[in-house]
């Protein structure tokens, strides 16, 4: 991405979520100026500076789990900005769409799946699923808070209630 803005004569900036500030109203961003490499190191950074958001032409959010509470804020930032500048991806949208739950959108291409809070709904749809389920936690990554429960067993319990935080949380079960 970074290269094929360069060659559109785009100067290509990073940020970390902890430089989007609000002050007085108005969104900015502490940046470095990117210079996109072919070959390694792939790229070099210029000196830091802080620039108004409005200042930059377009803005492209990505982070790597988890969603938490410094994504979410930093999102709430840039939100406020959305309508003023392109935004590659809305941060509005970002904060409604969970990794894990937009593949409700496509049940034909999913394992049975169910998202629930209640142990009894675990139980029930586990005695459903002939080869066992799995359940994840839905503001989780890279195999962090995943749990395999075999049909039959009987400790699944002390999982859910982890993963659920004693039915606070929603979880997925998805037949294994």
């Amino acid at each position: 991405l970074m290269l094929a803005a360069q060659r559109r004569g785009w100067r290509v900036c990073y940020a970390t979520l902890s430089q989007v500030e609000a002050e007085g109203g108005a969104v900015s961003v502490t940046a470095s100026p990117v210079i996109p490499e072919a070959g390694p190191p792939y790229f070099s950074f210029e000196p830091e500076e802080r620039r108004p958001l409005r200042a930059f032409a377009a803005v492209f959010i990505r982070k790597d789990p988890p969603v938490d509470d410094a994504y979410r804020g930093a999102l709430e930032l840039l939100a406020r900005e959305e309508k003023k500048i392109r935004m590659v991806n809305s941060p509005t949208a970002l904060l409604r769409h969970n990794e894990k739950l937009v593949i409700l959108n496509f049940p034909r291409l999913i394992p049975p799946t169910c998202v629930v809070a209640q142990a009894n709904r675990v139980a029930g749809f586990l005695r459903q699923q002939k080869h066992g389920i799995v359940l994840k936690a839905l503001n989780s990554f890279a195999g962090r808070g995943v749990a395999r429960i075999l049909p039959g067993a009987s400790d699944w319990e002390a999982d859910w209630e982890r993963l659920s935080e004693g039915g606070r949380l929603p979880v997925m079960a998805q037949a294994f």
